[in-house]
């Protein structure tokens, strides 16, 4: 059926969203004030937009940032360990 097309591409936003949320943990843990309120100005964002927020639309100016963060962490985590 449809879930069955469409299972690997929420795959591929899970390890996103997985690899996006242990970044935002290793910010908060080295106190990196700057890219924090960064994040929290896409959080503020998304709070106070009126409408509908699940439009693709208003979802492009945070995914840049996810796709850098979760990119970020996935090629340090690989650096890590596996030299």
């Amino acid at each position: 059926s449809l879930l069955f097309f469409i299972s690997p591409l929420l795959l591929i936003v899970l390890i996103m969203y997985i690899g996006c949320l242990c970044k935002l943990i290793i910010w908060i843990k080295s106190k990196n004030i700057l890219k924090l309120m960064l994040f929290t100005s896409f959080v503020l964002y998304f709070l106070i937009l009126p409408g509908p927020i699940t439009m693709p639309r208003y979802h492009l100016p945070a995914l840049i940032m996810m796709t850098i963060m979760a990119g970020d962490f996935y090629s340090n985590f690989f650096l890590h360990f596996l030299t």
